[in-house]
């Protein structure tokens, strides 16, 4: 489960700490892998942004991903969506089966002035983001990301893979 807070943070628009938290199939908490929040390898998600922090578990079940902003918890003001990818790039990440997070990407060309809400992939660095505008990109690391899916006002809210 993808968590924002520490449970003393305030939720904000200007992001919050992300936890993956793990449980047993009866409900039993198991652990908790704190994300970064400060330093190159920072990802915050808005805490007040209800379409945000879409987790997705690879479609080769070995990698649980989510998409984020890349800047340090409270070096921005006011909404983390608004600001352009150029001051506060977007970014997708990665967890391991052992918990070791990765930050797969950073763009300043994603989703700039708006949501990155949720990245999916089949386990072998290709990905998809879904957000607004322009809806989905297609990533493969390093190469710069691809406009897959766009109309005017483009939007899309998940991505996920099946099959």
């Amino acid at each position: 489960m993808l968590r924002l807070g520490n449970g003393s943070q305030t939720l904000l628009n200007s992001g919050n700490t992300v936890f993956l938290d793990q449980y047993t199939t009866s409900g039993g908490f198991v652990g908790s892998a704190a994300i970064p929040d400060n330093g190159t390898n920072a990802l915050i998600v808005s805490g007040t942004a209800g379409s945000e922090g879409g987790l997705t578990r690879s479609a080769d079940r070995t990698t649980l991903t989510f998409a984020g902003y890349c800047t340090n918890l409270g070096s921005v003001s006011g909404s983390l969506a608004n600001q352009t990818g150029t001051a506060v790039p977007r970014g997708v990440a990665a967890v391991d089966p052992f918990g070791i997070y990765n930050r797969v990407q950073a763009s300043s060309s994603l989703y700039s002035g708006n949501n990155i809400r949720c990245v999916a992939t089949d386990g072998t660095n290709n990905l998809w983001t879904a957000g607004a505008p322009n809806g989905t990109y297609y990533l493969n690391p390093p190469a710069s990301p691809v406009n897959v899916q766009t109309n005017t006002g483009g939007n899309s809210l998940y991505v996920k893979i099946v099959n």
